[in-house]
């Protein structure tokens, strides 16, 4: 899953914005990139994301940013992808692995629920110690 900003609502919901967003996607997955920096310099069409995405701000007019990339394996990944306006790309996305057999309409609502949620952390370990007294509090 990869995160790509522009400045407007306008540009986000473009033909042309929009090709290019699954453009870096595409390189994402080509690349196996599971960092920003591998994703700035994957290839696509001959050339890096990153050269992509300052022609890309030349030809719509305005700043675009590839923010961010996520990664995940299991034996089943739900995905769910959330809008909050039907006619731009979704603002909200989790990747959710799983494994067992008949799972993916539980996968689906807990995918669900973590958008809903927007959790700061992916797990206990994750969680600084001074925001783990701040709740005690």
């Amino acid at each position: 899953m990869v995160e790509v900003n522009s400045e407007t609502d306008f540009v986000a919901k473009s033909e042309p914005f929009i090709a290019f967003a699954n453009n870096v996607l595409e390189a994402a997955i080509s690349a196996n990139a599971s960092t920003l920096e591998e994703l700035k310099a994957a290839t696509a069409d001959g050339k890096t994301v990153e050269e992509l995405t300052t022609e890309a701000g030349a030809l719509l007019g305005e700043k675009v940013v590839v923010r961010r990339v996520a990664r995940i394996e299991g034996e089943n990944v739900a995905v769910y992808l959330h809008k909050t306006s039907k006619d731009l790309p979704a603002q909200v996305g989790v990747l959710l692995a799983v494994t067992g057999e008949n799972t993916d309409e539980v996968a689906h609502d807990v995918a669900v629920h973590i958008a809903a949620m927007s959790p700061k952390y992916l797990n206990s370990d994750a969680i600084a110690a001074e925001d783990i007294e701040a709740e005690k509090r």
